[in-house]
């Protein structure tokens, strides 16, 4: 990951939340730098806006973040999704409190309006990660 994208994405998680991009998550060899684990971790925390699609909610289970969400990925992370405790749900764009998902490329136009409605709303619907 290129220095550049993770340092526009710590002063993203500043201000309002972490959005992922599939390789973010790097699903052909996933090997997380403890800065991208830590921004979903305080992101999710804060009750910020975490929106992940595709491979991106690797991230969130990475995180501890997935416990108790709904959450939308592409589907080899099903199994993984539910081992960490999270509803795996398969829906182009799933919107739980300040969590928004979506399952592949196909789905970003849903997944762009989800989270677009969710920063319009402010997050008033917050629900801090478990």
């Amino acid at each position: 990951m290129p220095d550049n994208y993770l340092q526009a994405a710590v002063e993203i998680a500043r201000q309002a939340g972490q959005i992922l991009r599939e390789e973010f998550a790097r699903p052909v060899n996933i090997s997380y730098k403890g800065d991208e684990v830590d921004l979903v971790t305080q992101a999710a925390r804060q009750g910020k806006v975490v929106a992940a699609i595709c491979h991106g909610p690797s991230a969130i289970i990475e995180a501890g973040a997935a416990r108790g969400r709904k959450i939308a990925s592409w589907p080899s992370l099903k199994t993984d999704l539910r081992n960490a405790g999270a509803e795996w749900i398969d829906k182009e764009a799933v919107t739980d409190g300040n969590l928004v998902t979506a399952r592949k490329p196909e789905d970003i136009p849903a997944f762009n309006r989800a989270v677009i409605e969710l920063f319009s709303a402010g997050v008033q619907q917050k629900r801090p990660a478990a």
